[in-house]
């Protein structure tokens, strides 16, 4: 049985973009954390899927050990805003966070918006 098997799925092309991080397994999450570059590059390509995101959190490091940082935010979808109109918000407000965030080695789960995305060709 694989890590798959093991752990929860956003999607195959999602998972594929945030498994270049960090499991959260040790804090009770099946989610990944990444570095503030690896953060922004997931965000952007996560975008081009036509998938937004809902939010995420912020971790630091203490010696060899991943820690929530009591920081985060999120990005909700408005009622009666097109499909398109909040991808496109909640990718620029989850890159405008991050890129913002003081901390450079902080690191970021993000938390994609799968139920509401746009038709990009490419299954996200």
């Amino acid at each position: 049985m694989g890590e798959a098997a093991n752990f929860g799925s956003w999607s195959p092309a999602v998972d594929e973009i945030l498994s270049t991080g960090e499991r959260l397994t040790a804090l009770g999450s099946w989610n990944w954390v990444l570095s503030k570059a690896a953060a922004l590059e997931a965000v952007r390509r996560i975008g081009d899927l036509g998938v937004g995101i809902l939010g995420g959190d912020v971790y630091r490091r203490e010696g060899a050990e991943l820690v929530f940082d009591y920081a985060g935010w999120h990005s909700d979808p408005r009622p009666e805003e097109p499909a398109s109109d909040s991808i496109a918000r909640s990718i620029g407000e989850a890159a405008g966070y991050i890129s913002a965030y003081p901390n450079e080695a902080a690191m970021f789960s993000l938390v994609p918006n799968l139920e509401r995305r746009q038709t990009t060709g490419v299954d996200p």
